[in-house]
């Protein structure tokens, strides 16, 4: 995944047509934006660090603050609506 976040950063700081980039997580019901828990460890440890110095990830987290465009994080409450009326406090 960390492999994939650099080529879409490497898109976005050339692209000058998009404007916002959404990001959704593939898993039903979880938004994990700083984890890749199928990667091999030697896959994220043997990548050469990015422009800015720093290991990939962050790396990809520092470039993705500075390209031009308007991040948003797509995180949808899907829990059925008396799970969520269950957590306010009783009446």
């Amino acid at each position: 995944m960390v492999r994939e976040f650099q080529e879409l950063i490497n898109a976005l700081e050339i692209d000058e047509r998009v404007r916002v980039v959404v990001f959704d997580s593939g898993v039903d019901d979880y938004f994990l934006n700083h984890s890749d828990f199928t990667a091999k460890l030697e896959d994220l440890t043997g990548m050469p660090a990015g422009p800015t110095g720093l290991p990939p990830c962050r790396t990809f987290l520092a470039r993705l603050t500075r390209v031009p465009v308007v991040s948003i994080a797509l995180i949808a409450d899907v829990r059925p609506a008396t799970a969520v009326r269950s957590r306010s406090p009783a009446t």
